[in-house]
């Protein structure tokens, strides 16, 4: 790279060495002016190569790395919560929780998830059309979304062998599967050779039920899914076939979604098409049943297949690190959702944060805090259940972020982002200020309607917001943006 710019680079080193700042190489320096004129100006230079350590002259609230408690895989004796509608825990483990409380969370994970995902198909179909929304799920689940599930799950779940019996057990645990309201997948394995999945009912079909759009529902089905399952079990091997059995649009809610069926290509199909399937009342989805058996404790699933698998059949330790992953899964699906915005829309990556504030400060806020009252057994009302709800917010976990969660007094609340993977990511990749701007526009007005929400029920008062800071930070040390919640009278 050439860059004469001599008099800026020599002024910019002048001044940072009047202020006792480290100078930038030529090559550091030309990378910004590329990116933004603008990061010039700032003089820790910001949006460029990594950040200096903070003087002790900035004024700054530094960020506490490593005290985020949540990720801790360890168990306390004494501490077994069935739910989160007991005090606010400052310093909470996932591994506070029982296998039930568990369980319950992995079904939280589950309908949020859908929740997340119904609402970028929505935002999609309303920018893009059918053809659009057709073309980023088939790009997202058929290809984008494959490799990194299955590295996560084989890792987290030990499932090293490659064949048609640890595929069905990936796709038991997949996120998309897991029971909530939205979703009942029945697993079975006739042989060690053959596997059926029977979806008895399925996030997409019942949004365009809803929407009275089933006329298009089964041009974005096989657009989706019929890929999506078969590139995910090439992975397990090349010689198992995917066949489809039944599809929507279904005749009434009586009836199935969809059926498939997997097998090896050398042992050929055993079932016929079977368009009209009614639901069957004794097969449908134990895995969110919240009862425990005593003799089954799974550290991992490196063991045989279970077509009667519980969620509550693993060890605390494990649902926890399973709840942790799930995380990764859904910001690998935000990611994608918004890189496909940035491509299809042609606005880039202004595009890409407009997406991201519309899904989440509007529709995302009010199904957010009703599935977190749900399954955390919360009112739903206050500071404290508003900090229990992000604590444990899917969207937001460890090793991505690290936060703290604080209530000094019974009126004040505190959360800070000491690690945010945004800004990690846009520090990194020489983001320019205003981008980095962007990124962060979609958390005050979803942060500040969650506190309207949280407010309901409150009486006599209600969840004032003050932003403490925000991004871009001046220097590596100082966090990325603290939010404090305090109650004011209502006017």
């Amino acid at each position: 790279m050439i860059c004469n710019q001599n008099m800026d680079f020599k002024q910019l080193n002048k001044e940072r060495e009047m202020k006792g700042i480290p100078p930038v190489n030529r090559r550091q320096f030309c990378k910004c002016l590329a990116a933004s004129s603008v990061a010039l100006t700032v003089p820790s230079f910001i949006g460029c190569d990594k950040l200096e350590s903070c003087g002790d002259d900035l004024d700054i609230i530094k960020r506490a790395l490593g005290e985020d408690t949540r990720a801790e895989i360890k168990l306390i004796p004494g501490v077994e919560l069935d739910d989160y509608s007991g005090p606010f825990r400052p310093h909470l483990r996932y591994t506070d929780f029982s296998k039930i409380g568990l369980s319950r969370f992995h079904q939280m994970a589950s309908e949020y998830h859908n929740a997340i995902n119904n609402a970028y198909r929505g935002f999609f179909l309303e920018s893009h059309g059918i053809e659009g929304l057709i073309k980023a799920e088939k790009l997202i689940w058929g290809t984008n979304m494959i490799l990194g599930v299955n590295s996560m799950i084989k890792k987290t779940m030990n499932i090293k062998r490659l064949n048609l019996e640890s595929f069905m057990k990936q796709w038991q645990i997949e996120l998309n599967t897991l029971p909530n309201v939205y979703s009942d997948v029945v697993f079975e394995m006739p042989t060690k050779r053959r596997g059926l999945a029977t979806f008895n009912r399925c996030a997409i079909a019942l949004q365009f039920e809803a929407a009275g759009r089933t006329g298009e529902l089964r041009d974005v089905c096989m657009n989706r899914c019929p890929k999506a399952i078969q590139n995910a079990a090439n992975l397990y091997s090349p010689y198992i076939k995917v066949k489809n059995l039944t599809m929507p649009p279904r005749l009434s809610e009586d009836h199935v979604c969809c059926k498939w069926e997997l097998y090896y290509k050398a042992d050929g199909s055993q079932c016929d098409e079977e368009p009209d399937l009614l639901i069957d009342p004794d097969k449908m989805d134990k895995r969110g049943e919240l009862t425990v058996d005593s003799d089954v404790e799974l550290d991992d699933y490196s063991g045989p297949f279970r077509p009667n698998l519980k969620i509550t059949d693993f060890s605390r330790e494990q649902l926890a690190r399973m709840f942790l992953m799930y995380h990764q899964y859904d910001l690998n699906m935000i990611l994608n959702y918004q890189i496909q915005e940035m491509v299809q829309s042609g606005g880039g990556y202004e595009a890409g944060t407009k997406m991201q504030v519309v899904v989440w400060s509007v529709d995302l806020a009010e199904a957010a805090r009703s599935i977190m009252m749900k399954y955390l057994n919360t009112s739903g009302a206050g500071i404290d259940c508003f900090l229990k709800a992000v604590q444990v917010d899917i969207t937001a976990q460890p090793p991505n972020f690290e936060n703290s969660f604080e209530m000094p007094d019974e009126n004040t609340g505190i959360y800070t982002f000491h690690k945010c993977f945004g800004i990690t990511m846009m520090e990194l990749t020489g983001g320019t200020e205003e981008q980095i701007i962007q990124t962060c526009e979609l958390d005050p007005p979803a942060i500040g309607n969650s506190c309207g929400m949280y407010s309901r029920g409150l009486s006599g008062k209600e969840i004032h917001l003050d932003i403490i800071t925000m991004p871009p930070r001046r220097c590596e040390d100082e966090i990325c943006c603290q939010w404090k919640f305090t109650y004011v009278d209502k006017g």
